[in-house]
């Protein structure tokens, strides 16, 4: 997780540093800013998940730091405050934090809906009505 401190304009992972994160062993990097040389992290095979792209490339005279809290706009009220041992979990569809704590309910809630949901997708792929019963508003 990487905080870049409101200053999301730039683009702080680049071929360079996607490609020393992973032969360090680092398992992805999930940041509140840009990254930068998109074709390039993908070739290296590191899951880099940022809130876009921009050409700018950061500057190097700014120090870092490892270790400090760091937040994830959430949906609720307030940012979402994400701690030592919580699972960061990510895919083309976006970033969550699952709480150390409620990870196995929240694994186990998920499985649950992804098997409806597959139950539904193969009832409509065969032409049946589904079986569980639903409904779908459009949107606004």
């Amino acid at each position: 997780m990487v905080d870049v401190s409101g200053e999301s304009e730039y683009g702080y992972v680049d071929e360079i540093l996607a490609v020393a994160a992973s032969t360090r062993g680092v398992a992805g990097i999930v940041l509140d800013g840009c990254v930068r040389d998109i074709a390039a992290i993908a070739r290296c095979e590191l899951p880099v998940f940022g809130a876009g792209v921009a050409v700018r490339e950061a500057g190097h005279d700014a120090g870092g730091s490892v270790g400090q809290p760091v937040s994830m706009d959430a949906s609720g009220p307030a940012p979402l405050p994400v701690r030592r041992g919580d699972w960061i979990v990510a895919d083309d569809d976006g970033v969550v934090c699952l709480p150390r704590g409620q990870v196995s309910a929240i694994i186990a809630e998920t499985m649950d809906s992804v098997s409806r949901d597959r139950e539904l997708i193969d009832a409509v792929c065969a032409g049946r009505a589904p079986s569980t019963s639903w409904t779908w508003t459009r949107p606004g």
